[in-house]
Formats: structure tokens, C-alpha cells, sequence
């Protein structure tokens, strides 16, 4: 159960990840970042094929790293709070710039990016604090 409690948490927190990372964007007066076009992209060039792969990826992805987390928290750090949480977030969303980093320069014309890099970047690590933090309450709860 404990595997089903942190994949339902993952996917939940992917829903607000990616919500945020939206959302963040338009806050700051700019153009939203799309993370599921821009994920779905690597696979297709067609924005709706690119939009359909990447919403199935980014929950998948999403569970099954929720899953790896609750691994470290139970055989490593022991408990499992917010503070945990942010810190997860925290590392994930250095993580996922070195990966978006990677994937522009193999896909330089990746579809639903911001002009911005730098707002990317810091988009996806406030989308990720809140994936992390989401991970760690949503799994508390259950």
C-alpha cells in the first residue's frame, strides 16, 4: 500500500507541478510554458500528438519518481514532511534544468517554450517545489 499511497501522490503532484509551471508564467506577464508539449516534442513534432505524449509521460514520470522519493525517505532519511518535500522539489527541479538544458540543445525548436530561458528555468524549479511539497502532504494524508 505504501507503493500505491506515494504513486497516487506523484500523480497529484504532477497535476499541481505542471499547473504551476502554467500558471507561473502568465503571473509575470509572460507567455505560459506548455511542459507537456515541450516534453511531448522529443517524440513528435505535431503539437497535438507532442501535447497527448507528453500528458501521458509527465504522470507516469511523476509516480514512479513519487515512488523513488518514498524509497529514500523509508530506507534513508526516515521521516517524510514538508520541509522533505521542498528539499525533493528542490533537487528535481535542478534536476529537470539540466535536462531542459540537454533537450534544447538536441531539440532547439521545442514547441510551447517562453523567449526566456531563465524564466524557464526558474518556472520549472517553482514547479517543482510544488511537486515536491504536494508529494509530501498528499502522502501524509493518506
Amino acid at each position: 500500500m505504501d507503493v500505491l499511497r506515494a504513486a497516487m501522490s506523484g500523480f497529484i503532484g504532477t497535476i499541481a507541478m505542471v499547473a504551476v509551471i502554467y500558471v507561473f508564467p502568465l503571473l509575470l506577464r509572460n507567455r505560459p510554458l506548455n511542459i507537456p508539449i515541450f516534453v511531448g516534442s522529443l517524440l513528435s513534432s505535431r503539437p497535438r500528438v507532442a501535447g497527448f505524449l507528453g500528458t501521458c509521460i509527465l504522470p507516469f514520470n511523476g509516480s514512479v519518481i513519487a515512488c523513488l522519493g518514498r524509497l529514500v525517505w523509508r530506507f534513508g532519511t526516515g521521516a517524510q514532511g514538508l520541509l522533505e518535500g521542498l528539499g525533493f522539489g528542490t533537487l528535481l527541479g535542478m534536476l529537470s534544468i539540466a535536462v531542459m538544458k540537454a533537450m534544447l540543445a538536441v531539440h532547439p525548436k521545442a514547441t510551447g517554450t517562453p523567449v526566456s530561458q531563465p524564466l524557464v528555468a526558474f518556472t520549472l524549479w517553482v514547479g517543482h517545489l510544488a511537486y515536491g511539497g504536494c508529494v509530501a502532504l498528499v502522502f501524509a494524508a493518506t
